[in-house]
Formats: C-alpha cells, structure tokens, sequence
C-alpha cells in the first residue's frame, strides 16, 4: 500500500511540472527592439519575452489589454522567480507596489483605460506618473526596497507606453539574487489580482475617475447593482512558465 501511494505522489509531482510550457531564453546582447515575444497568453494579451547574460535575468512584459494595463497599474503586480523550476512563491518582486489608503490617499481615484487610443494615451500616461517608483522584493519573507529611479540598482524596472497606448514593462534582477548556483532552469510567475469598479451615483458625470473596491475576497460592502459588471477587471490573472537560460 505504501507503495502505492508513493507511485501516485510521483506520478502527480511529475505531472505538475510537466504542465508548465517551457521558453528559451536568448542573450541579453541580442536584443533589440524588433526582437519577438517568446510567449502569450490569450486571456489577458500578456506577452513576454525572457533575456539573460552571465550575471542577469531580465523580463520585458506587454500588453494592449485595457483591463490587463489597467489591473496592472492599479493594483501592482508580482513576479515570481523559482531557482528550482517549480511553482514556489517563495522569491518575487513586486513592481508596480499597490498603495494603500494607509500609504496614500490616491486609492479612490483610479482610472480605467477605455475609449479611443488618444484617450488611452493621454489616460495611461496620468497612470504611469502616479504609479508608486518602490520596487519591494521579497525573499523567504525578508522584505527589501529599491527605487525605480536608480538605473544603478541591484535590482532596475521601468515602466512604459508605446504611441498606441500599450503598456511595456521591463525588470533586470541579478542571479546572486535569486540563488548561489548556476542557474540551467527556472519558473518565473505572473500575478495580478483582479478588482471591481464602482461607477459613480451620477451615470451622467463627466470624470474618467472611478472608485474601486480592491475585491481581496470578492465581498462588496454595498448592493451589488451599483458595481459594473466587468469580468475581465474582476479576474486575477495567474501565469506561470519555465525558462530555460542561455550559456
């Protein structure tokens, strides 16, 4: 019998880490700007493309989603790096940084991308000057800060928009960071909750500022009539894949 249930726990481990796709990394040196994304998911038209050389990981993000960029800018967003290419939360940094009403008092000011590409532009542009400039990361619960500003930083992300209003993310975290061995393969993670938003009691109002309930345990202290119905804003979004790094 104890046989048996040691078969069935390998054959579930093994099952679970073959589920994972696997992407190549490519040498940081040959990236340019025409350089494709190497991976997508459908759901929140998040792309990413993984680089590396012999002393850094870098992950450049992109989406044209409204709600993804939306999400992502007002809620915050983890990135998760696993030296053991599973699917550990142990390592992860957190750039953009949610703010609290404790930490400021913009949290019931947020703006949802919607319209024509002018107003996106002009929208996420708002976004991106208000979004926090901390990048927190987070190893077996010891809690790190380091500024977005300092391109000289151990650990360097930025944030950015093309003419169309799409949204580019770009973070570099050194190896000696994630681990003290030589790095083949890792898991890397995409979180991003999701939240609800409140439309204002006058419908008629002409403000693009919207109210949000961040929706931890998707519990509204009001009827729900009041809240928009928008499934893709509400829906977290969870990605996880393996890369395999280039020499």
């Amino acid at each position: 019998m104890y046989k048996v249930i040691t078969i069935i726990i390998a054959i579930i481990f093994l099952a679970s880490c073959a589920s994972l796709p696997i992407y190549k990394s490519i040498n940081e040196s040959e990236y340019n700007k025409e350089t494709i994304y190497s991976g997508y998911d459908a759901n929140s038209r998040l792309r990413w493309l993984v680089t590396n050389d012999s002393l850094n990981l870098y992950l450049r993000l992109g989406s044209d989603n409204p709600a993804t960029i939306t999400k992502i800018l007002n809620i915050g967003m983890q990135i998760y790096i696993d030296s053991t290419a599973k699917k550990k939360e142990g390592l992860y940094i957190n750039y953009p940084v949610y703010e609290t009403d404790e930490i400021s008092k913009k949290d019931n000011n947020k703006i949802s991308l919607r319209n024509t590409i002018d107003e996106r532009n002009v929208k996420l542009s708002l976004m991106l000057q208000k979004t926090s400039k901390t990048i927190k990361y987070v190893k077996a619960d010891e809690i790190h800060l380091f500024n977005a500003l300092d391109k000289n930083a151990d650990i360097f992300a930025s944030l950015n928009s093309d003419n169309n209003g799409n949204l580019q993310y770009f973070v570099k975290i050194p190896f000696k960071l994630i681990t003290k061995t030589k790095l083949k393969l890792l898991s890397i993670g995409i979180n991003i909750e999701g939240f609800d938003i409140e439309m204002p009691e006058n419908k008629n109002e002409e403000s693009n500022m919207f109210n949000t309930n961040r929706n931890i345990n998707r519990r509204h202290s009001r009827d729900d009539s009041s809240f928009e119905k928008q499934p893709e804003l509400a829906k977290d979004i969870d990605i996880w894949f393996k890369v395999n790094l280039t020499n």
